[in-house]
């Protein structure tokens, strides 16, 4: 896994929720590892999150795809939903999975690669 390559994740739901109910808890995720740069844009990149985050089915996928130059999209199996158009904000939003500051370590560590 690298930054500096464009790549996708796949998120698998078990169960759904409201749109809003999951841009909520990804806010939530993004200010445990953001507190200070969340607090000072809360309501500008609650916005965006809120836009590109569609309702999610039971055992439905959402895929995110960060592209090279550091823009996420927000795809279900049908469509586009929506573009993060902040690179900022992108990277937060994989970092919820993808870095040492999530928190479930262990399943950010096999998202990338590295020993366990």
């Amino acid at each position: 896994f690298s930054w500096d390559k464009p790549f996708v994740l796949k998120i698998h739901y078990l169960i759904g929720f409201k749109s809003k109910t999951v841009a909520n808890r990804t806010i939530g995720e993004i200010t445990k590892q953001h507190p200070k740069e969340i607090k000072a844009h809360k309501q500008e990149y609650q916005q965006i999150i809120d836009s590109v985050i569609p309702n999610i089915a039971k055992n439905s996928d959402l895929y995110g795809y960060m592209d090279s130059d550091g823009y996420a999209y927000i795809f279900t199996k049908e469509k586009l939903v929506g573009k993060i158009n902040d690179k900022q904000l992108s990277k937060y939003f994989f970092e919820i999975w993808l870095s040492d500051k999530t928190s479930d370590h262990k399943m950010s560590k096999q998202l990338r690669g590295l020993k366990w």
